[in-house]
């Protein structure tokens, strides 16, 4: 867990400090609401890229239906497995959260699914005025934080970049998609892996801490 306050200073002080969105280190208040957007976009890569958000449900199997339904409310990103008397099961993912299992089975089956994180929400400009930045959590391990302020600015540079006040020609989109991809690879070759339930939020590292 990361406030915003944390983001945007990084943010203000490092890779987007040489854009017109940032003045002296700062991000600009009327630059917030686009840089939450690219925040909420990044965290939710991260988050099915890394499988952040991993938890397992209990289904109670009811006979002669196969087909049963997560009821996530869209936040789930994919099932992954499906798990029977303690063995992995082959099902069927119908859709993002419905799954067809085998005839036959009786009692329950475990489901291990991914889930997105929860969005951070725009402000209104009166909104903006009274915001408190450390007052705002964004569901994000620290170690991954790197990670989303290349890809916020390599976005930026996509999507908001007006040209001005751009004095390094570092800044670039691609040099910023390269830094992302080698910390991704990184991150990856570390074997991080998040272990996330309802009620604990334990991050290991593969067995290696």
């Amino acid at each position: 867990m990361v406030s915003l306050e944390t983001v945007l200073n990084n943010l203000g002080t490092g890779v987007l400090g040489s854009y017109n969105c940032s003045i002296n280190g700062t991000i600009k208040k009327d630059s917030i609401n686009n840089i939450i957007v690219l925040i909420n976009s990044g965290v939710n890569w991260l988050y099915s890229e890394f499988l952040l958000n991993k938890r397992k449900t209990t289904i109670n199997l009811v006979e002669d239906v196969l087909e049963y339904s997560l009821n996530s409310t869209g936040n789930l990103i994919e099932v992954l497995n499906v798990f029977y008397e303690g063995s992995s099961l082959e099902f069927v993912a119908l859709d993002n959260e419905t799954i067809q299992v085998p005839a036959n089975l009786v009692g329950s089956i475990e489901v291990e699914a991914t889930y997105k994180p929860v969005d951070l929400e725009l402000y209104s400009p009166n909104e903006l005025d009274a915001l408190d930045p450390n007052s705002v959590d964004i569901d994000l391990p620290v170690m991954y934080l790197k990670a989303l302020y290349y890809y916020i600015a390599q976005q930026w540079t996509i999507s908001f970049d007006t040209g001005a006040g751009v004095k390094s020609p570092f800044h670039v989109g691609n040099n910023f998609e390269q830094l992302l991809d080698k910390e991704v690879s990184r991150l990856k070759l570390k074997g991080y892996e998040a272990d996330v339930s309802l009620d604990h939020n334990k991050f290991i590292n593969n067995g290696f801490i």
